[in-house]
């Protein structure tokens, strides 16, 4: 089955592909490394809509809708390790006003102890 992918540059069109073995190679050529390296950001980009980000620059890869759905669904089915992921994280507000940062700050730096990626959801 073909699935296009475009690939987007700081919102600019880059390339359209036909499956991800070719965005991969595109992307790989395009940032000099290996093709490997690319397929998890491709997938968790057209699965979820996360972007990835090289540098300053910023990739999105977009794909027919009901093809990232299809392709979610499988990942979460299979457990993969590209599905979202849910996190409860701790947190002991006597040492932190988790409450008071969350309304005041847009950002918030957190102790990484664990492999969040971007697009998992964590409760605090």
């Amino acid at each position: 089955m073909v699935s296009p992918i475009s690939i987007i540059k700081n919102n600019s069109f880059l390339f359209k592909a036909t499956n991800i073995q070719e965005v991969a190679r595109f992307l790989a050529e395009h940032l000099n490394t290996t093709k490997y390296k690319c397929y998890d950001p491709i997938e968790r980009c057209y699965v979820y809509d996360i972007p990835f980000f090289v540098g300053e620059d910023e990739y999105r890869f977009v794909s027919p809708d009901e093809i990232a759905a299809n392709r979610r669904k499988e990942l979460e089915e299979r457990d993969h390790k590209n599905a979202h992921r849910i996190w409860l994280v701790p947190a002991n507000p006597n040492e932190y006003d988790i409450e008071s940062a969350f309304t005041r700050y847009d950002t918030l730096d957190w102790k990484r102890s664990y492999n969040y990626e971007n697009g998992d959801i964590l409760y605090i």
